[in-house]
């Protein structure tokens, strides 16, 4: 759960059959099984055939069973590079290492051929408008027996002036004829009235209509590398932002011991048809900038280690009463805007202990709306681009916990400080749950475009 987060979301996977997460859903033996002695090892996926373009549906052809014992990745197609399936801001980015990535995946199981997850979906039915322009009352019969009595025991209505409805008119029922009282015989239906034909012996066999193919709808999926089945990301680790790739995944990079929930057994190779929507960056990615001479951001250390990230020393001075913030490095990607959810690394710092109330944290998911995140982190970052690296300091009175915080630890009236890295920006809000199947995140909030497929 995001620490900078006021109000606490609880992070969901929701892949189908622990698909592509970390934790197998088998057993888990202590010997890695390799692929039977009776399916010969691959040292190449060039045999494997694999169609459609990107953002359909692909169809993967091969002779099973298959096997390798090593990740394999390769790129089959590429998307145009002004698709509306693809960040084009970031068409042709490499996938860094433990990126938050968006994309489609079809995955099959190559024992069998048998497709165990894919981010592909049947399109949902439209429902009929039942609804008329014309309001209609609709009259519920009566009782066919009541009305039987009711009719046997009525008199004729007596020759005298008839009675008049509000409006003057005269409202007198017309007295039954003769055919009205009369019982009618019931009418014979069309096939009663039609002589049977004694020569025919065959009914003539209704001739077969074409079923049509539907086709499915993309249905991109979010979620961080790191916290994926080791081949996975392996193999799209490198790979670049409008790719459509080939993943072949050994059970030592894949589930050891199987997966039964989706019919994966010990030994099996995996297979899987990537594109690659979007990425993440790996780290700022911009013009350096200093704090502005005189000031404490100017006097706060920031630095920055491969092992541990960032780590903050504060000076030994007095608190300020008024918010700070300071960008350090300035990106040039999107620009953030309230409503959007970022992909970030950040630390929180108290500056009454001069500590880490929460160390240096990788793919954390902010929402940039009210009531989801602190107001001073808020007008910190809207505003600046995906890219930068922003330097906080907010009193509690500014922006910062008024109260306090139990996560992270941070007393009453103590005043903290932020870095935070915005590596990633999207207005879709469903980036908030881990691994949700998200609306495609590039159309700007109140376009009228719809991607389709390529």
């Amino acid at each position: 759960m995001s620490k900078l987060l006021l109000v606490p979301k609880k992070i969901s996977l929701v892949l189908a059959a622990c698909v592509l997460s970390l934790t197998a859903c088998g057993t888990d033996p202590s010997e890695t099984p390799t692929p039977s002695s009776t399916v010969p090892v691959s040292d190449s996926i060039d045999d494997i055939k694999v169609t459609g373009d990107f953002a359909v549906e692909p169809t993967i052809e091969f002779t099973e069973p298959f096997a390798v014992d090593k990740t394999m990745s390769k790129v089959i197609t590429t998307a145009p590079e002004d698709s509306l399936w693809v960040n084009q801001d970031n068409y042709g980015m490499e996938v860094p290492e433990e990126a938050f990535v968006t994309l489609l995946y079809y995955g099959m199981d190559a024992r069998d051929k048998n497709v165990f997850d894919e981010s592909w979906v049947e399109p949902e039915e439209e429902a009929e408008d039942e609804t008329s322009d014309e309001t209609e009352i609709e009259v519920e019969p009566a009782d066919d027996t009541e009305a039987a009595e009711a009719e046997a025991t009525e008199e004729p209505p007596a020759e005298t002036e008839p009675e008049a409805t509000a409006d003057g008119r005269p409202m007198a029922a017309p007295t039954p004829t003769e055919s009205e009282l009369i019982e009618p015989e019931p009418e014979a239906t069309e096939t009663e009235l039609i002589e049977p034909d004694p020569t025919a012996t065959e009914t003539a066999e209704p001739e077969p209509t074409e079923t049509a193919t539907v086709e499915k709808t993309p249905s991109p999926i979010a979620f961080p590398l790191g916290g994926v089945i080791p081949g996975f990301s392996k193999g799209l680790v490198g790979h670049k932002v409008g790719e459509r790739v080939l993943i072949a995944i050994p059970d030592a990079d894949g589930y050891t011991g199987g997966n039964s929930s989706a019919g994966i057994e010990a030994g099996d190779t995996l297979l899987f048809v990537v594109d690659i929507i979007d990425t993440t960056l790996a780290k700022p990615d911009g013009e350096a900038k200093e704090a502005p001479a005189g000031t404490l951001a100017a006097k706060i250390k920031v630095k920055e280690d491969e092992k541990t990230g960032v780590t903050l020393t504060i000076p030994d001075e007095a608190a300020p009463t008024q918010a700070q913030s300071v960008t350090l490095i300035e990106g040039d990607g999107y620009e953030l805007g309230e409503g959007m959810v970022i992909v970030d690394d950040y630390c929180i710092y108290s500056w009454n202990t001069r500590s880490a109330a929460t160390p240096w944290t990788v793919n954390d998911i902010t929402e940039l709306s009210e009531g989801a995140v602190l107001e001073g982190i808020k007008k910190a970052l809207i505003g600046k681009k995906v890219g930068s690296r922003v330097l906080m300091i907010l009193p509690p009175n500014d922006g910062g916990f008024e109260k306090g915080s139990n996560d992270p630890p941070i007393e009453e009236g103590d005043t903290i400080v932020l870095v935070v890295d915005v590596l990633g920006a999207t207005y879709d809000t469903s980036w908030t749950q881990w691994g949700a199947y998200i609306s495609h995140p590039y159309v700007e909030v109140g376009s009228s475009a719809t991607p389709t497929a390529e």
